[in-house]
């Protein structure tokens, strides 16, 4: 606006209702409350108003004011605005200038409502209904299957629902029926899916749809359900018929005929035609071929064919209708023991007599006959025949019993002679054969026949048989193995032992002579078929095998060693050793550590981290020195010299190899990696950081300092008072206002009082000025800051020194931003409005518009379908369309949500809340209510084809191999592949989605699926084929393929071999390496040579150039690399060792108990026989001068010589011994041994005594039991020669003396012992070892009744030895002595078989403690003790018990349970107690056998003694 006069210097005037705005220097309109009448600069107030009326802006006098709009009222005379009146809801008012809050306020029609204040009167929606003057909409309350009407003024203002519809009633509207298909709504429905099925011969598709007639195709009926006229039509069963239309049923075609179509459009059969059938048949109802469905006429009816039905037929007497008969006399005779009547009777078994039968063609049940002589009948209808044999069996003369076939004779039975068998060759029959070959059986392995009626016979020794062979043949045994005694068939052979060979077939196994260090391998063919001893063994070669060396920790032997003496050596550098028979093995160092220790102990204990500067990849390397490039160096723990190397970091650099990284000097630059440091390039002003990285890596020089560029350092800038160099320039600039400079070229702060601040370029801290209006002042350094009025509020004052201290209230219409603006009159845009009291503008509310400035908000007048948003600015101009889901119905009335069903949606623009439903097309969906019909969120690749979806994905399913989806609304359509391509499943695109076809696939392209190649093994066919087999190719060299679809894969050749290309599988076409040549399997071809030392080959089927190198075998050298082993040339006498290099330079003289016939022999052990030995060197034979050992030493034969026995004290070894202890044998009675390698000698006893079997030295004496004597020195005990009944008392001398009354002597026992035996008794058989029955004497006897009574007792009174007689010692037992069985008989008073039981049990339950107390009381010599056998007498009856045999291991027992006898639950426990035999004791299953049988054997003899 144009100032319209000049007032003064200052001052300007403006159009009345406007003001001067001095920041604008331009005049601004008037605020409401404010006037100008064009006479004053600035706008004056108040204004002033009359009753409905408000201030308003631009007024040009004090009363130039408006009328307050509708809505709003004045009741003041002043400057107050209009304010908003006071209707009471469902009250409104459209007054102007009203003058109170409510005279002019009225009642909202019926139909509609009012919230009160200004608001005006709304339509009420749908389902809802209001009287006059209400505040409120209330819900309609219609009747069930009716809807409420639009404006509903009552709650029963309601109209019926159509057919197909449905209403729950109350504000619901009516919904379209959901009826599945084949079914209609009901009437007056109770539910969406109220419906019923249609009746047979109606359809519908469902929904809201009622029934409809059908249209079925001929051949087809209408069932109840349809859903469809024609699709819902079934096809009629097989044999029936329909016309079709609204046939709800098929009709049955006859006998006779078959259904059939009419037509060949018609779905199933229509019409009921002729059949063809053959005579004797006939169609039955329901068929459905003129020929196929033909079945037999029923016995008793014919058919001449075609169409004709089955008809009685009409047979003579004796006869029977025939079956499938064609004519009415198409009979047949009855069979031998059956008659017929005739007509259509089928015959009938007879009931003639035994003995007889019925005669042919007979009409009656009795007409019989007399059977032929030989014959029998059991009658009825039984036939006159032979008797019935089973086979194997001939019938006998009578004709009713039978005889059973001889050997080489059969029978098929049922009456069949029998007759000679023709057996092949090689079979025999057996009695009772039934057929001439097949009843023949194949002689058992090993023996043989002609056939015929030969029988079998075994095969001589050495040959064998199996099944077919007619002719015993020689066993053919593999290398290594000997045949067996009676061979079963052609390698029934038993193998080698450990040390010996066998060429094979009839060969026995022989001493093999392996050399030194070596052993035989198994399955040893020849007498060098020998194998290297292992690491960490030792072998001497001959028979012997390689056993565990005894090296310390940190030593072990090598592969071949001879000695553990001289073979031990230090595992060395990277490698340790646990010793004894542990080989030497590579450390397990962590990478970046090693070892240095040379007789390592533990895979990992001497292992250290190698230093930085070196790497180590782990295990067995040694530290090694980096080889790292320059700016890089070796990380710590590095296990590569070159991939381990870091680059140095940024800043710094390095030499390279083992150099570490340094830094950089000040002005330099390295990035990471870079091999130096280089001059930086920095920009003027700048200087390079520490540790920059690049040439550009620079920050600015600091305030008052300044450099120029490339690797120069920062210098001071001399600059004047009220100046200060900026960062990286040299010119000088004005301090800012807060600061000042008294020329040190730096701005320090200023010292200004509140409310001032400096200027620009002060050169004192005090040169200080007021801050303008708007801006204050905190005073020292600070600047002046913007004032932080709130909105509404604005400072004005010069030299404020407070934030908001000095903030007032913009004056009413007038506003300010806050912060340091001024207060200016309000500048609303349209649709907007200033409140009393606020800085800014807000929006009008929904429903209203404003045309801004000053202006207020006022109701719109939105068409039906429409409403205003917020902020409108005019009464329609603003109105849209509400948007899908949602309906209005006009006027101020914002959009509300529709009330749709779930799979239905509203469109844009609805007045109504359901009256625009409609149900969601495929690939849309809605949840109903305000949801309209969305695009389907299904993921790309998959569609939704379903009407009326509730979700976005419930009915989304991927697209089919073939076709594709871009998703979401998106159907399903064929892919667009190029050739050897195809979508998967779920594809998203026609052709992006494409793939590749894998190997072994081949695709057509388009919308074809892949399908599997057909290539021939050892080919494969790659990705991308689009053809079954022309891109098929070879497998190379190191792969295979099994054919088809299979793709070439790795072979898996074990070491040692090698497959070529085309290969069909992973191992069979593998073949092995020849010598000379390696592989390392899997995948690799053989390679080579070889690159073996000398006296090393490499054999064939090598795996490694030089890991599969062995040593030569004793008696071969070879020159190394990839020459093989040949024969040495050593003389007689003469052998080389395994890994010989020359043909005679390692050839040796064999030492004491080897032997050599030279050229390409090793010094192997010598064959002597056991018990001895060669002491000779160049022994070329392997008996050469073998001589047996001496009496007291022994050899096992072969290599070893004669070595001193070992010999228990007692004991000695004959000549010839070949063990050191289980040859040897106890002295016999009357001499010693101290043991060891010392021979028998006489003892030294005196008169009466003599030494026992085994004596240990030669005062080893014990006195001669009762009835022997001895006259000293070496004498044994010798028995007397006493008359029966008497005995010599005595044993010094043989004198015989009378047994006492009462007493006799029995046997070869010499004790006198009663001779009435108590009534009452038990007899036990006891064996003891150490003492023959001449060494028990009385003394001893006396000892054991003693020690026997304190175990029996009270069951027993007395305790008597009745016999003794000597027990051999088992040859089971080395160090056994001979023994005595004991008969003792225990007296009781009574005695029962409990008695008896619990005596035998006390025995058994303190057998150990009997036999402590024994040794205790001077049986030293007894090593155990048995009881053998057990018998009880009770008033002179035998009460049976079983033996009691007593061992100490379970398998003895065993023996036992399953020997001569069995034992009861009670006897049958151990019973026994055995001390260790000396040193050696030979344990096994056959030597307990033998005491077993021997102890039974005693036993039972015994039994029958007593």
């Amino acid at each position: 606006m144009i100032a319209l006069a000049l007032r003064n210097v200052n001052g300007f005037l403006c159009e009345p209702g406007f003001g001067y705005d001095s920041d604008t220097s331009t005049c601004i309109e008037c605020r409401a409350g404010t006037w100008n009448d064009g006479s004053q600069e600035a706008c004056q107030r108040p204004a002033s108003c009359s009753l409905g009326q408000g201030p308003k802006s631009g007024a040009t006098n004090a009363t130039d004011c408006m009328n307050c709009p509708a809505g709003y009222y004045s009741d003041k005379d002043d400057e107050t605005p209009c304010e908003i009146i006071k209707c009471s809801p469902g009250f409104y008012s459209l007054a102007i200038a009203a003058k109170d809050p409510t005279s002019t306020c009225l009642s909202c029609p019926q139909g509609s409502y009012s919230k009160g204040l200004n608001d005006i009167c709304h339509q009420c929606s749908l389902g809802t209904y209001a009287g006059a003057g209400q505040g409120a909409c209330l819900p309609t309350q219609c009747p069930p299957n009716s809807s409420p009407k639009l404006n509903a003024t009552s709650s029963t203002e309601c109209t019926p629902c159509g057919y197909g519809s449905y209403s729950p009633g109350g504000d619901s509207t009516c919904f379209k029926m959901k009826c599945p298909s084949g079914s209609q709504p009901k009437e007056n429905p109770e539910a969406l899916d109220d419906c019923e099925i249609c009746p047979a011969g109606q359809y519908s598709p469902g929904g809201n749809i009622a029934c409809s007639i059908a249209k079925c195709p001929s051949g087809t009926y209408a069932r109840k359900g349809a859903y469809d006229a024609v699709k819902s039509c079934k096809i009629c069963p097989l044999g029936s018929v329909s016309l079709g239309g609204t046939a709800i049923s098929c009709d049955h075609c006859t006998n006779g005929t078959y259904a059939k179509k009419a037509n060949d459009q018609d779905k199933g059969a229509s019409v009921c035609a002729p059949a063809t059938c053959a005579p004797g048949r006939s169609t039955p109802r329901d068929s459905t071929s003129p020929t196929l469905d033909c079945i037999e006429c029923p016995i008793g009816t014919y058919s001449p064919g075609l169409n004709a039905t089955c008809l009685p037929i009409s047979c003579p007497g004796g006869y029977e209708p025939h079956v499938a008969a064609v004519n009415a006399s198409d009979c047949i005779p009855c069979p031998r023991g059956y008659f017929s009547p005739g007509n259509t009777t089928l015959c009938a078994p007879a009931t003639c007599e035994r003995g007889t039968q019925a005669k042919l063609y007979s009409p009656t049940p009795n007409n019989c006959e007399q059977c032929p002589n030989a014959q029998n009948s059991p009658g009825g209808s039984g036939k006159c025949m032979s008797p019935q044999c089973d086979p194997g069996y001939e019938p006998n003369d009578d004709g009713e019993t039978c005889s059973i076939c001889k050997s080489g004779t059969y029978s098929a039975g049922y009456g069949s002679p029998c007759r000679p068998t023709t057996c092949s060759a090689g079979s025999e029959s057996f009695q009772g054969a039934s057929d001439a070959t097949t009843d023949c059986v194949q002689c058992d392995p090993g023996y043989t026949s002609l056939g015929g009626q030969a029988r079998c016979t075994r095969c001589l020794s050495g040959t064998y048989t199996e099944k077919g062979m007619a002719e015993c043949a020689p066993t053919k045994c593999p290398g290594g193995y000997e045949p067996k005694p009676q061979p079963m068939h052609a390698e029934d052979c038993v193998v080698c032992l450990d040390g010996y060979f066998s060429a094979g077939n009839n060969s026995m196994c022989a001493p093999a002579t392996c050399p030194a260090g070596s052993m035989t391998n198994a399955n040893a063919t020849s007498a060098t078929d020998c194998m290297k001893c292992p690491p960490g063994q030792f072998g001497t070669g001959g028979t012997k095998q390689c056993q565990d060396a005894a090296c310390k920790a940190g030593y072990g032997t090598p592969e071949g060693a001879a000695t553990e003496e001289n073979d031990c050596k230090e595992c060395g550098a990277g490698f340790y050793g646990l010793g004894q028979g542990f080989p030497c093995q590579p450390t397990t160092c962590q990478p970046a550590f090693s070892s240095n220790a040379t007789t390592a102990y533990d895979p990992n204990a001497t292992c250290v981290s190698c230093p930085k500067g070196t790497h180590s990849t782990g295990g067995a390397s040694q530290c090694l020195p980096m080889q790292c490039p320059k700016g890089t160096s070796g990380k710590l723990g590095a296990t590569d010299p070159i991939l381990d190397c870091v680059k140095c970091p940024d800043g710094h650099s390095s030499n390279g190899n083992s150099n570490i990284c340094h830094e950089c000097p000040r002005g330099d630059f390295a990035a990471s990696g870079d091999p130096s440091c280089q001059p930086a390039k920095c920009e003027k002003g700048f200087q390079a950081n520490l540790l920059a990285v690049d040439a550009t890596d620079c920050m600015g020089c600091p305030l008052g300092m300044y450099a120029d560029g490339g690797s120069n350092v920062c210098t001071h800038v001399d600059c004047p008072a009220g100046f200060y160099a900026p960062e990286q320039t040299t010119r000088c600039e004005a301090c800012h206002p807060g600061s000042y400079s008294n020329g040190s070229s730096v701005c320090k702060p200023a010292l200004c009082p509140p409310g001032k601040a400096s200027r620009n370029a002060s050169t004192s801290p005090v040169d200080c000025s007021d801050c303008p209006a708007g801006y204050y002042g905190l005073g020292q350094n600070q600047p002046c800051q913007p004032t932080t009025c709130p909105k509404g509020y604005a400072s004005a004052i010069q030299g404020a020194h407070l934030e908001r201290g000095m903030c007032q209230l913009c004056p009413v219409g007038w506003y300010s931003s806050g912060g340091s603006a001024q207060c200016a009159p309000g500048t609303c845009d349209g649709g907007w409005y200033l409140p009393e009291g606020k800085g800014t503008c807000v929006k009008c509310p929904q429903g209203q518009f404003s045309l801004g400035k000053d202006k207020q908000c006022a109701m719109t007048q939105c068409p039906p379908g429409q409403a205003s948003p917020e902020a409108a600015d005019s009464t329609t101009g603003r109105c849209v369309e509400c948007k899908a889901g949602y309906f209005s119905p006009g006027g101020a009335v914002d959009c509300a949500p529709c009330t749709c069903a779930p799979g239905y949606g509203s469109t844009k623009g609805a007045n109504t809340t359901s009256g625009s439903c409609e149900q969601c097309k495929s690939g849309y969906f809605s949840s109903g209510g305000s949801t309209p019909c969305l695009a389907m969120t299904c993921p790309p690749g998959s569609a939704s084809s379903a009407v009326g979806a509730t979700s976005s994905r419930d009915t989304c399913k991927f697209c089919s191999a073939g076709t594709f989806s871009a998703g979401n609304s998106s159907q399903c359509a064929p892919t667009q592949c190029p050739p050897g391509e195809s979508a998967p499943a779920g594809a998203k695109d026609a052709v992006k989605d494409c793939r590749v076809c894998e190997a072994g696939t081949f695709c057509e392209g388009g919308s074809k699926s892949a399908e599997a190649t057909v290539c021939e093994p050892g080919f494969s066919s790659p990705p991308n084929a689009n053809s079954s087999k022309d891109q098929c190719k070879v497998c190379p060299q190191g792969s295979y393929s099994t054919g088809g679809s299979s793709q070439c894969q790795t072979t898996t050749c074990a070491p040692g071999s090698a497959a070529p290309a085309g290969a069909t599988d992973p191992v069979k076409q593998c073949e092995t390496c020849p010598a000379g040549m390696y592989s390392p399997g899997g995948t690799s071809a053989c390679l080579g040579p070889t690159t073996c030392s000398p006296g090393y080959a490499s054999p064939s089927a090598a795996n490694t150039s030089s890991g599969s190198c062995y040593k030569c075998n004793a008696g071969y050298y070879s020159l190394g690399n990839d020459t093989q082993c040949t024969i040495t040339q050593c003389k007689p006498g003469f052998g080389s060792t395994a890994g010989a290099t020359s043909p005679t330079l390692n050839c040796t003289e064999c030492t004491p108990g080897h032997f050599s016939p030279g050229a390409g022999f090793e010094c192997k052990p010598m064959l002597c026989p056991p018990g001895w030995a060669s002491n000779f060197t160049g022994a070329f034979r392997d008996i050469h001068r073998c001589e047996a050992c001496r009496a007291g030493w022994y050899s096992p034969g072969g290599s070893a010589q004669c070595q001193p026995a070992k010999c228990p004290p007692g004991y000695s070894s004959p000549e010839g011994a070949d063990v050191s202890t289980l040859q040897c044998s106890p002295c016999p009675a009357g001499h010693f041994s101290k043991g060891g390698s010392s021979a028998c000698e006489p003892a030294s006893c005196s008169r009466g005594l003599s030494a026992p079997e085994g004596a240990t030295s030669a005062t080893d004496c014990l006195p001669c039991a009762t009835g022997f004597y001895s006259t000293g020195g070496s004498t044994k005990c010798i028995a007397c020669t006493c008359s029966f009944g008497s005995t010599c008392l005595h044993s010094n001398d043989s004198k015989c003396s009378i047994c006492p009354n009462g007493t006799t002597t029995i046997h070869s026992f010499g004790s006198c012992i009663t001779k009435k035996r108590p009534a009452n008794h038990i007899d036990i058989l006891v064996s003891l070892d150490g003492y023959t029955p001449a060494y028990l004497n009385h003394q001893l006897i006396g000892k054991i009744q003693s020690a026997l009574f304190t175990l029996v007792q009270p069951k027993a009174t007395q305790v008597e030895i009745r016999d003794i007689k000597t027990m051999a010692t088992l040859d089971s037992n080395a160090f056994g002595l001979s023994g005595s069985l004991l008969k003792i008989q225990l007296t009781a008073e009574s005695i029962t078989i409990q008695a008896a039981l619990d005596a035998i049990q006390n025995l058994k339950a303190n057998i150990t403690a009997l036999h402590t107390q024994l040794i205790q009381q001077g049986l030293v010599r007894c090593n155990s003790i048995h009881i053998l056998n057990t018998r009880a007498t009770s008033q002179a009856q035998q009460i049976s018990l079983a033996p009691v045999t007593t061992q100490t291991s379970v398998s003895n027992a065993d023996t036992i349970q399953n020997g001569v006898n069995k034992t009861t639950n009670t006897d049958k426990d151990q019973i026994s107690s055995t001390t260790k035999a000396p040193e050696e004791t030979v344990q096994k299953s056959t030597v307990h056998t033998k005491h077993h049988i021997f102890s039974w054997f005693v036993g039972i003899i015994f039994a029958l003694m007593i």
